[in-house]
């Protein structure tokens, strides 16, 4: 039944390449439980996700390619052993030369062919659109400054006047008994705006959302908090929030699983590294996030 789900879901219904990533990613939550515990075919298919997490990284660290080499040659001896009337198909064996392209050309999602055919598709849309005058050029023109204006959201690469607007949801004034008053006078320095408080905000295009997010820190190990509080004095937005201890990383999941503390957390929104919002998941009695682009390598 499981598997007729899973075939019903990646092949009869139509997804792009990014939903059906997503769908690989949340499997291992939603089946687990249906999933005998020595089931040769679903260790292929954590196989296959370790592949999958290697190839479209952000990010490569030094031991990805050697591991990655690992990976595949299990997966295609693991492949051939549970299915053996199946032969390895040219996609399989492409996995064969992503160690050597990793050493090459570095993070592979960056030289994907989708991500050249996904830009083919905006310029189909925009010469479509609009006039077909030298539209070489003028598509040429658009895109370079697409692409500057998202270089410069880039946090820790932007210009302050390059700033794109933040969105905020309903916002109400923060009390002056309120005891973050104090803590953001110590962070911020100086006398205060009105500070005002809201349930969400949009930061460069990422919706957060209170008490339903977790915000990442760059820095050389994981580091996460929970979001509780979104507060903007008109000039500064600081995400605040309890930190999350990170306890192990679960490589048939490949989740982390953390504990809640109540150490506070006052981040600036220029600190935070989060271009999407991480979600929390309650497994049992575990808490898990699955954050993509995280380097685990931590451990």
């Amino acid at each position: 039944m499981v598997l007729l789900l899973l075939f019903f879901f990646l092949f009869i219904l139509r997804f792009s390449a990014s939903q059906q990533w997503l769908l690989a990613r949340i499997v291992p939550l939603v089946v687990r439980q249906w999933v005998p515990q020595n089931d040769f075919r679903w260790f292929v298919y954590q196989q296959h996700l370790k592949i999958l997490y290697a190839a479209l990284a952000p990010e490569v660290h030094p031991n990805t390619p050697v591991q990655l080499e690992n990976h595949v040659q299990q997966h295609h001896l693991l492949f051939r052993l549970a299915y053996p009337q199946v032969a390895i198909t040219p996609k399989l064996h492409y996995y064969v030369h992503l160690p050597s392209i990793l050493r090459r050309d570095g993070p592979c999602r960056w030289v994907c062919c989708l991500r050249y055919e996904a830009k083919h598709q905006r310029f189909s849309e925009l010469y479509m659109e609009g006039n077909h005058i030298n539209p070489a050029k003028t598509l040429c023109q658009r895109e370079e400054f697409l692409q500057t204006a998202r270089f410069a959201q880039i946090p820790g690469q932007r210009h302050p006047d390059l700033l794109s607007d933040n969105q905020f949801g309903t916002l109400a004034v923060v009390a002056n008994a309120d005891p973050i008053q104090g803590a953001i006078l110590a962070l911020l320095g100086g006398p205060l705006n009105v500070l005002r408080e809201c349930r969400w905000a949009t930061v460069d295009g990422t919706m957060f959302r209170v008490a339903q997010c977790v915000v990442r820190v760059p820095g050389p190990q994981p580091d996460y908090f929970e979001l509780t509080r979104v507060i903007t004095d008109g000039a500064e937005t600081l995400f605040i929030g309890t930190h999350l201890d990170v306890v192990a990383f679960h490589v048939s999941l490949h989740l982390y699983q953390v504990a809640r503390t109540q150490q506070p957390r006052i981040v600036r929104v220029t600190q935070c590294c989060t271009l999407h919002a991480i979600m929390l998941w309650n497994l049992g009695n575990q808490l898990l996030l699955s954050d993509r682009t995280s380097d685990r390598s931590f451990f």
